[in-house]
């Protein structure tokens, strides 16, 4: 399939992935600029690595991993979340009567005070969806984990927010 010469077969990963990629880009970063950027060093790193790559049948995983790991990289660096929209997380803070710009200005305030791990297993599960298993293979870690992580980035939104809530938004940094 992607394994002719090495122009073809990274021009066929590149029109294969380059939405995957760009979205992936977007939920971490939340800014179409730094996904553009961090979509680039994906594909950079992809072109240099594709001939390395022993198993030919596992290259949307590959290529998933890579992604999840410079989208870490990124927010790492920059230490933020610009916004989340996860319908669960939504659907609870509406109840409290929050508007679409208040949700937007809570969810800022909040994921602010998170770690980029935090951030990043809260939208692997919460926004794109994924089970354990693929997030445990993106992360490079064990299912175990993973499941610890999110469970406390789970715990430490909580308590933010119950404390942003209680401060009416004052709490921030």
């Amino acid at each position: 399939m992607f394994w002719k010469t090495k122009d073809h077969e990274f021009e066929e990963v590149y029109t294969k992935y380059k939405k995957k990629v760009f979205y992936t880009c977007y939920r971490f970063t939340r800014n179409n600029s730094d996904a553009l950027e961090v979509a680039q060093e994906v594909f950079l790193k992809i072109s240099q690595k594709l001939g390395t790559l022993k198993n030919k049948d596992g290259i949307s995983s590959w290529v998933y991993r890579i992604t999840v790991n410079m989208s870490l990289n990124f927010l790492k660096k920059n230490y933020r979340l610009k916004e989340v929209s996860s319908d669960d997380f939504e659907a609870v803070y509406k109840e409290k009567g929050f508007d679409e710009v208040e949700l937007k200005d809570y969810f800022d305030r909040v994921f602010k005070k998170l770690s980029p791990m935090e951030k990043a297993v809260l939208v692997l599960r919460e926004v794109e969806g994924y089970s354990y298993r693929e997030m445990a293979e993106m992360l490079e870690c064990k299912e175990g984990t993973v499941m610890s992580r999110l469970h406390n980035a789970r715990k430490k939104f909580r308590v933010i927010s119950d404390l942003d809530t209680v401060n009416g938004g004052e709490n921030s940094d």
